[in-house]
């Protein structure tokens, strides 16, 4: 136990130490990635072209919306762990979390803000660990949920919506309430919030996807897009590449006797969806480059203000 407790403050100091370095090599680790996708996968970009401008832009909106939405869920997250950092701060480890999970391998997100959050803000990552699965069920519920929902079938609807809740609450009062730091009601309170936060997460992404299916094809109804969408959210569970290409469409395809979309259009909206969300990322990224830049310029100029004052 002292040992590893050893190995802890050493590893925490070096990163104190090289920190500039580890910041300037992750982000040009990104940049990288970003620019082998692209080039990996130019004819995401070509086939934008021949979309309406007005719809990319309307495509753009509702991914940026979606930010915003999960800005509010690591907030949340970051809550149920006893803990809050500013909003300003969250919502660039969203943005930046959001482009490592897509360009990144193996969804891997969730481990840069748990590494950040330890060694930042002292979460432990075994609390933030634990929420994030509690994150992961309530998407699977849901997405479930929607799945089924689709099909249009009442009564296997409300079975689906009642075991649904069912599970949700059981699993929340017996394990929930005794795993989070804070004490019951307010634990309840934001697990509350975060299935809010979730369903709109869905529901948006429903929104999105049915967009860019009808303009592959203007006969595909909403509830089509939303057995399509709890089809498409359970490959982020096996993705191992890059914005899951290739498992999302596999997860699409084998559920076409339910959502009852021709694999053509499955396709043809994919690459669209990947093209605007790439657009989305690497904006993002530039933004938060530029961002953090000005802000290490403004620090280094307000101590070597600071550094001219003490000598004179």
């Amino acid at each position: 136990m002292f040992s590893k407790k050893i190995r802890i403050k050493t590893v925490t100091s070096l990163i104190k130490r090289y920190q500039r370095f580890i910041a300037v090599s992750v982000l040009v680790v990104t940049a990288l990635l970003i620019a082998r996708f692209v080039f990996l996968h130019r004819n995401y970009f070509s086939e934008l072209l021949r979309i309406n401008p007005y719809i990319i832009l309307l495509l753009i909106f509702m991914y940026s919306i979606m930010l915003v939405v999960w800005t509010l869920q690591y907030d949340l997250l970051i809550r149920l762990c006893g803990k809050r950092i500013p909003k300003s701060e969250n919502f660039l480890l969203t943005c930046y979390s959001s482009v490592i999970n897509f360009f990144g391998p193996l969804q891997s997100g969730p481990g840069v803000r748990a590494v950040y959050l330890k060694n930042i803000h002292q979460i432990r990552m075994r609390d933030y660990f634990k929420v994030t699965l509690w994150y992961y069920g309530l998407f699977a519920l849901i997405s479930g949920v929607f799945l089924v929902f689709g099909n249009r079938n009442i009564w296997l609807m409300i079975f689906v919506l009642v075991i649904t809740i069912g599970i949700a609450t059981i699993v929340h009062h017996r394990f929930a309430t005794k795993s989070f730091p804070y004490h019951k009601s307010r634990s309840t309170l934001f697990f509350i919030l975060l299935a809010f936060a979730v369903l709109a997460q869905v529901w948006l992404t429903s929104i999105i996807y049915f967009t860019e299916l009808h303009v592959t094809n203007h006969a595909i109804h909403y509830s089509q897009a939303v057995s399509y969408t709890g089809a498409g959210n359970f490959a982020m569970f096996v993705s191992l590449t890059p914005g899951a290409i290739g498992f999302r469409e596999a997860f699409l395809i084998a559920s076409t006797h339910i959502h009852k979309i021709a694999i053509t259009n499955i396709i043809a909206a994919s690459v669209i969806d990947r093209g605007i969300y790439c657009v989305l990322l690497a904006g993002v990224f530039l933004v938060t480059f530029v961002f953090k830049t000005q802000q290490r310029f403004k620090t280094n100029r307000s101590l070597g203000a600071k550094k001219k004052v003490i000598e004179s």
